[in-house]
């Protein structure tokens, strides 16, 4: 009986070649390529760094003697960096005549519309492919067995390359790999090459404009820069009296004491400011005397009159002189009472410190302090030249004292400086006035803080460019 199961013939069937296995080396060499590749692309914005990694690094992969690193840019060769050494000398005949002879040789070449669309192309040149001239030069400066490799741009330009030098032939193996590293090398210099040509408008409009994500961020400032705010400015503020009673000096005199404290609450009559008098009172005293004197005259000046002519001719003149002596020392009385200040009707007295007032020699009219009543107060704004705005007077100031910074008090203006007047720290403000639109809890007098003023309606962009533009024309006249 005929067996049917199929059986496996080693004639009737082909068996696939194993694939070589890679040597060690070559992975090696692999591994070497790739890290190479990944630090040229790590280093894409630092050209010197690139040219470092690009001369040194490459030894990894094959030995070589020297390598060069060389732009083609305006039909000139450059050699920016070599192998071992941090500086290249432009001016050495070495590199007179190098520079040139790559000139020449990327001329020569004679390549392919597909071979430039490669990022990077590899010639093995030797000493033989040369003419005479170059041949004696090669001799003296290069070893026997170069090879060159061309960067090229997506536009089919060369725009630089490298070269290689060692005294036995490239391999294969070498020009496989060679060509691989070149690639991304030629890359990232094209890329770096690309953005240090761009203007800077451009260089501005990429990193803006460069994805999505940005294109939405600045749509998005646009249309919060148009968003409609009320123009504003902030200014400190201060709380003072509404139509204070003036305390003023009667008299040109010094001042002798002050016998109330800032913000003290006085009833009328209370004396406030008394004022030194002791020459009114020495006035007086030697007017008294005069009195006195002239008195006993008058009397003997009597008792003569009715014997001698000359003593009645002598009456008149002693009694005008009595007189006016009595009229000096009522008016000398009624200075010396108007040497104590009194309060004219209940209220607060406003005024900084009493001890800046002791002592200060006073004109008649100067001001001493105010009188103002409680329940009478209202809002003084000081906004700077450099801040002050269009103000809406339909719209009530907002303010906030320093100690209830978050207590709001609103205030209807009623009056605006029409210039700006200095402030006693120098500073030109516009002085703004506006009455507390809550009666029943107004600030009390003399508390200071923070004030917010507002104009008619913008956009915010003009809201916030608006203190730089003016700037910018006062300055620079812009």
């Amino acid at each position: 009986m005929a067996d049917n199961s199929s059986s496996y013939s080693p004639s009737s069937s082909k068996k696939s070649a194993p694939h070589e296995p890679y040597s060690e080396a070559k992975l090696k060499k692999l591994t070497q390529a790739l890290l190479l590749e990944r630090q040229v692309r790590n280093k894409a914005s630092q050209r010197n760094e690139i040219g470092f990694h690009i001369t040194n690094d490459t030894f990894r992969l094959f030995p070589y003697r020297q390598c060069y690193l060389w732009s083609f840019y305006l039909d000139k060769v450059k050699v920016t960096h070599a192998s071992g050494v941090s500086h290249v000398d432009d001016d050495s005949g070495f590199m007179q005549w190098f520079t040139g002879f790559v000139k020449r040789r990327v001329q020569d070449l004679d390549l392919t519309e597909d071979e430039k669309q490669e990022w990077a192309s590899v010639h093995v040149l030797s000493q033989d492919d040369c003419g005479s001239d170059d041949q004696v030069n090669w001799d003296k400066w290069l070893q026997s067995h170069a090879v060159m490799v061309l960067f090229w741009s997506p536009a089919g330009r060369c725009f630089g390359g490298l070269w290689f030098d060692r005294d036995t032939p490239f391999q294969e193996s070498d020009r496989i790999l060679l060509s691989h590293v070149s690639g991304a090398y030629a890359h990232a210099l094209y890329m770096l090459q690309r953005l240090e040509q761009t203007s800077w408008p451009e260089k501005v409009k990429n990193r803006l404009w460069g994805t999505n994500l940005r294109r939405a961020a600045l749509i998005g400032l646009g249309v919060v820069a148009l968003f409609p705010v009320r123009l504003s400015a902030t200014a400190p503020s201060e709380v003072i009296p509404l139509d204070p009673y003036m305390i003023s000096a009667p008299m040109d005199a010094v001042v002798d004491d002050i016998l109330v404290e800032p913000n003290q609450h006085v009833e009328a009559g209370d004396i406030l400011v008394t004022f030194d008098d002791t020459q009114l009172r020495s006035e007086k005293a030697v007017a008294e005397k005069e009195v006195q004197i002239l008195s006993t005259e008058l009397s003997q000046a009597s008792r003569q009159a009715f014997s001698e002519d000359r003593s009645k001719a002598q009456l008149a003149l002693i009694s005008a002189q009595i007189e006016m002596k009595s009229a000096e020392i009522s008016y000398l009385n009624q200075q010396l009472m108007r040497m104590s200040v009194k309060a004219p009707h209940a209220g607060q007295v406003v005024f900084n410190d009493a001890s800046e007032l002791r002592g200060q020699p006073m004109r008649t009219g100067q001001r001493l302090m105010l009188l103002a009543k409680p329940q009478n107060s209202e809002l003084l704004v000081r906004v700077p030249v450099d801040n002050m705005v269009q103000i809406n007077h339909d719209v009530p100031i907002r303010a906030f004292l320093n100690i209830a910074p978050l207590k709001q008090y609103n205030a209807k203006i009623h009056y605006i400086s029409y210039k700006a007047g200095a402030d006693t720290d120098g500073l030109m403000t516009y002085k703004i006035k506006a009455r507390f639109t809550d009666t029943d809890a107004r600030p009390a007098i003399g508390l200071q803080g923070t004030a917010k003023v507002y104009g008619n309606y913008t956009i915010l962009a003009y809201h916030i460019l608006r203190r730089p533009v003016a700037w910018l024309r006062k300055h620079l006249g812009l």
